[in-house]
């Protein structure tokens, strides 16, 4: 019965992990911010991908074929300094709609960037810190069942 204990601890491991993880992703950004510097970057160039073609659809809509085509987009930018950068976006872009992107910059390393407020990984870290804290608050109930259950 003391295995019983064993699959809520993991789970509470790898929900402190996933929280952990969104939370260092949630500081690091909030540090860049407030170092960084604002400038306009101008699209330069858009590299294209497009994903294989996927099928939609079942035994009623029928089978339907659709291909993705995703846009990672070349930003070139200028610091206070005068120095010209060019860097790709991490974020990418279904459909372009403009010619230039609000750009971030952090001062003493210039290659570090924020495009379109997206830094490093975007809104995945709220999904990791959502699925944290579902997997904790389970993890947690199922300690207290099995505990419960290892009293009587």
């Amino acid at each position: 019965m003391i295995i019983a204990l064993f699959i809520p601890l993991i789970l509470l491991i790898i929900s402190l992990t996933f929280t952990g993880i969104a939370i260092n992703e949630f500081i690091e950004e909030k540090k860049f911010k407030q170092q960084a510097v604002k400038t306009k970057g101008q699209i330069v160039g858009v590299l294209q991908g497009k994903r294989a073609s996927q099928e939609i659809g079942g035994f009623f809509l029928g089978q339907i074929s659709e291909t993705f085509t995703k846009n990672i987009l070349l930003i070139e930018y200028k610091t206070d300094n005068g120095d010209i950068y060019r860097a790709q976006t991490k974020k990418v872009y279904n459909e372009i709609k403009r010619k230039h992107l609000s750009v971030h910059y952090n001062p003493s390393e210039p290659t570090e960037i924020m495009i379109d407020s997206f830094y490093k990984t975007g809104s995945s870290k709220y999904f990791r810190l959502i699925f944290g804290f579902i997997l904790g608050i389970i993890s947690f109930f199922l300690l207290i069942a099995v505990i419960r259950d290892l009293s009587y």
